[in-house]
């Protein structure tokens, strides 16, 4: 195994079921089966093929110009798509990899001799190293690309990321796509508003506007998200929410990921940065009403009406807060993902 991969932090949880990765790959197993994230309901079980793992393994390593003998962090599960893919990008292009207990705060190694060349995190994750590390910022210096994937890139976060002197890429994919099929450029040189497409993966919308797309992972035939976009020409595309996500008050179909971009400054600034999402909460007047669920113990009184009038003030009539739900931890999935709750 040394000859494809060199791992600088072995007494850690990864262990285990890296080696069990590295040992299946070794062996020439040919199917492998992932779990999806299980973020909009129950996780499933999903199978591939060596070949779809090596395909979409080249399509990064030729993405980023990774060559043999270059070097990926990983600090994520490697039970979960993300974590995966990162090692099978280090056995498919013979590189090394360094590897850190996946937490809020990674770790990444003060080794001179380690230089990275491509490092993957959730955006929270590397958020958290810029403000609280910046000295291990260092070590991403010279990286051919940064990737912040498996969460949304709040318009806070991508502030952040658009100041650091390395290529940093908000990435688009899913299980069922084996990780990401199109990437989004947050800073400059080539800053983007939309996803483009890795070569040779089509795009399309169905009835409901939302992303269908098509490639050798999905075995050339259509999957449909439940993301709602808009695509831009035939290779890239703006995301504009979630079908399952929508809140219907009053007839009215809202987009509450539409709201969180509003309303995401003012909240930072009153609450600290406290997380927070926007969901529906059953009423029997307009059938579903707008609620913000904060993690957070009850705000007082004035603090409480204050938040609810400054977000209100940014908002159509439609999409007012007429409800804050505090909790003392809101649910996430293994790799980060709030679990959105609607309200019975």
């Amino acid at each position: 195994m040394d000859e494809f991969i060199r791992c600088f932090e072995a007494e850690n949880s990864m262990a285990g079921a890296s080696a069990d990765v590295l040992r299946s790959w070794l062996e020439n197993q040919d199917i492998f089966t992932l779990s999806t994230s299980g973020s909009t309901g129950q996780p499933s079980l999903i199978t591939f093929s060596r070949k779809q793992l090596e395909y979409s393994a080249l399509q990064t390593i030729n993405f980023f110009g990774l060559t043999a003998g270059d070097t990926l962090f990983l600090c994520l599960p490697v039970k979960k798509v993300a974590g995966f893919m990162m090692l099978i990008r280090a056995l498919t292009g013979k590189m090394n990899i360094v590897m850190s207990e996946p937490s809020a705060l990674p770790e990444i190694p003060a080794r001179e001799e380690i230089h990275i060349d491509l490092a993957a995190f959730i955006p929270f994750q590397l958020q958290n190293l810029i403000q609280s590390k910046p000295e291990m910022i260092e070590k991403l210096k010279g990286c051919k690309g940064v990737i912040a994937g498996g969460n949304a890139v709040n318009s806070f976060q991508e502030k952040l990321f658009e100041n650091m002197p390395f290529p940093v890429y908000e990435t688009y994919g899913m299980t069922e796509t084996l990780t990401h099929i199109a990437l989004r450029k947050l800073n400059h040189p080539g800053k983007q508003a939309f996803f483009t497409l890795l070569p040779e993966v089509e795009i399309s919308l169905n009835e409901e506007n939302c992303l269908m797309i098509r490639s050798t992972v999905t075995n050339n035939k259509w999957l449909e998200t439940n993301d709602i976009v808009e695509i831009l020409g035939k290779k890239s595309f703006i995301i504009k929410g979630r079908k399952d996500f929508v809140i219907n008050s009053g007839g009215i179909k809202i987009n509450p990921e539409f709201i969180e971009q509003k309303i995401f400054g003012v909240l930072h600034v009153l609450t600290g940065g406290k997380t927070f999402y926007v969901t529906g909460k059953r009423d029997e007047k307009y059938g579903e009403k707008i609620c913000l669920v904060m993690e957070s113990d009850e705000p007082e009184g004035e603090l409480k009406e204050k938040i609810i009038n400054t977000c209100n003030d940014l908002l159509e009539k439609h999409e007012k807060i007429k409800e804050i739900i505090c909790q003392n931890e809101i649910s996430r999935t293994e790799t980060g993902k709030i679990i959105r709750k609607k309200i019975l």
